[in-house]
């Protein structure tokens, strides 16, 4: 029973069936967006363990219907490493192949970790206003992240389509200052710029009604890493891959 057991984890079978279900949970998701916005279905079906029905009732009495992004992507570790360690032999012809693997594993276990254990707070800043803190929710209980270091917003800037109200880009001005590390500089953060410091991420996520105050996304993501480090290895075992392919048809080619 165990062997059996060990075969199913490592099975091609259970990859392909948690890929067809991680499609369809991403175009569930998706129609989802229009009724629930973003952040809603982000929590409902990709950070959590199983998609819920009905979503929410007033007495909490709900039924799982759908395996979440969570589960999926614990399952999909397993079995990525199952695979490795039962199926793949050791030798230095399949390097490429273990690269390719391990980098997997790295991104989809740096992903659950990220999931898991980063930190989404806001801040809002009027034009001149400093602060060290931003604001988010725990548990649906308002919580403050003081920082080792405030920001001053000195001016917001947003532009709009010609002829419309639909924002084109938005950007802050702000001074960084940090007296334990004598650092004192001033930053652009704008649409697809974030600034990253301290291990901290802040993007420009909106202004406020009066056109002049800036709202600020802070991203706390331990794992950020990861994916980057996990492209990389992934890259190096194509390669590895490759060059032990290209040098097969070669000492094939000569010996014909």
């Amino acid at each position: 029973m165990w062997r059996r057991f060990l075969d199913f984890i490592s099975s091609l079978k259970l990859t392909l069936a948690c890929l067809s279900a991680a499609a369809a949970l991403v175009f569930l998701g998706t129609l989802a967006q229009v009724q629930l916005g973003t952040h809603k279905v982000q929590m409902l079906y990709f950070q959590s363990f199983f998609v819920w029905w009905p979503l929410e009732t007033a007495d909490g009495w709900r039924i799982p219907v759908f395996p979440g992004g969570h589960l999926l992507g614990a399952v999909l570790l397993v079995n990525l490493l199952a695979t490795q360690f039962r199926r793949f032999q050791w030798n230095l012809r399949n390097a490429g192949l273990h690269l390719i693997h391990g980098g997997l594993i790295l991104m989809l276990a740096g992903g659950l970790f990220t999931d898991l254990f980063s930190i989404e707070s806001q801040m809002q800043l009027a034009a001149g206003e400093t602060k060290n803190y931003s604001e988010g929710t725990r548990d649906l209980q308002p919580v403050r992240y003081v920082k080792p270091y405030s920001i001053t917003l000195k001016k917001f800037t947003h532009e709009c389509y010609p002829g419309t109200g639909i924002p084109k880009n938005f950007a802050s001005h702000i001074t960084l200052n940090d007296p334990a590390h004598a650092v004192s500089r001033d930053v652009v953060i704008s649409m697809n710029r974030p600034f990253r410091y301290a291990g901290d991420t802040y993007y420009q996520a909106g202004f406020g009604r009066d056109g002049t105050s800036s709202i600020l996304q802070v991203v706390r993501n331990p794992g950020f890493a990861a994916p980057y480090i996990a492209c990389g290895i992934i890259t190096l075992g194509l390669l590895v891959q490759f060059y032990f392919r290209f040098a097969a048809w070669m000492r094939k080619g000569s010996a014909t």
